[in-house]
């Protein structure tokens, strides 16, 4: 599954890298949802927008330059995804018995140069797609199951490996029946930058999305909308063509969306609250095939200017969960996943 989302599900304000609503979500299904053989730690950014660590991933020497996520040309669901340079090397410490690393190609299809082997091994290319943008990976051999690590270098001053993210299998069954949340969330995000189009900067998160086909679409935008000056039928618009997108990328496959309709942020705008509400009862009474709809104000306290109410970050206007405010958050999304459906389902 993937999960699109702005800052609110992006992880700010979580401490700790489990408590972001994808790696917690994902957790929470594979609890859900478990299988006879081992999961591995399924996919993981190579950066995140809050800065906390990815589990496992170390810079050597060097350093890694995060892409401009502003630009025309971001990489990477969610845009997130850093630099490799000529003289810059990291490792990734994984468990299981197959790792993926996803790449892109820069927009004028130059390769991205770099080298990767996996427990000091033989160095390999990484770039063996020549598809400008994202959706590559390069995925090592069947690992006997336990401890490895994966080292990455850059090969070239001119021309960076652009590095997306990592994915790790702990089994052949893994690959075809674990529980795989993609983390495409984002933050300062409204939601017409993830529509698709060429001219949006989420048009390569649905280069990756498209090699994964996912059977559920986790979506939570629009809270950003109004702050933009952006009207709820441009938001209600969006929203159509990302659950029109999503479901071309399943290929096929029965597909489903879930979409999260926000609690009410508190900004310092006092006409903020009015267009929001607005977007609010715009999306609650969106209705489209393969899509159910999730009220998050239903789960939330009533937020007002100094009143964080124990689940939000911010004291003075509260706009993000904290950790207590992820976790409720996760708790509705899973009672919304493990609801039945009208015929008892």
């Amino acid at each position: 599954m993937v999960y699109i989302g702005d800052s609110i599900s992006e992880g700010v304000g979580a401490k700790e890298w489990s408590q972001r609503p994808p790696v917690a979500l994902q957790d929470s299904l594979r609890s859900l949802h478990p299988i006879s053989a081992a999961q591995g730690a399924g996919y993981a950014a190579a950066v995140t927008f809050t800065g906390l660590p990815t589990p496992g991933l170390k810079v050597v020497i060097g350093e890694m330059t995060p892409v401009d996520f502003w630009s025309d040309n971001p990489f990477g669901l969610g845009s997130k995804a850093v630099m490799v340079d000529s003289g810059t090397s990291l490792t990734y410490d994984f468990s299981g018995t197959q790792v993926r690393l996803w790449y892109g190609w820069l927009p004028d299809g130059t390769t991205a140069d770099g080298e990767v082997r996996v427990d000091q091994g033989p160095w390999q290319p990484i770039a063996t797609d020549p598809t400008p943008g994202s959706g590559q990976f390069w995925e090592s051999q069947v690992l006997a199951p336990g401890d490895h690590q994966l080292e990455l270098r850059g090969t070239s001053d001119t021309v960076p490996t652009i590095l997306e993210g990592f994915e790790v299998f702990g089994s052949d069954q893994d690959r075809s029946a674990g529980v795989h949340v993609y983390d495409s969330a984002h933050s300062a995000y409204f939601a017409d930058k993830f529509t698709g189009s060429s001219t949006t900067n989420g048009a390569r998160m649905w280069q990756v999305i498209d090699r994964i086909a996912p059977v559920l679409t986790v979506v939570n935008l629009g809270a950003n909308d109004p702050a933009w000056g952006l009207s709820a039928q441009q938001t209600v618009a969006a929203i159509e063509k990302i659950v029109a997108r999503a479901d071309l990328a399943s290929a096929g496959r029965p597909h489903s969306v879930l979409l999260v309709v926000n609690y009410t942020p508190i900004k310092e705008d006092p006409a903020y609250a009015e267009r929001w509400q607005a977007v609010r009862e715009a999306l609650l009474s969106l209705e489209l095939d393969n899509v159910a709809t999730l009220d998050l104000q239903a789960w939330w306290p009533e937020l007002g200017p100094g009143e964080p109410q124990g689940v939000m970050l911010e004291e003075d206007y509260p706009l993000h969960p904290n950790a207590q405010g992820h976790a409720l958050q996760l708790s509705a999304i899973m009672t919304a996943l493990m609801s039945p459906s009208a015929d008892g389902r």
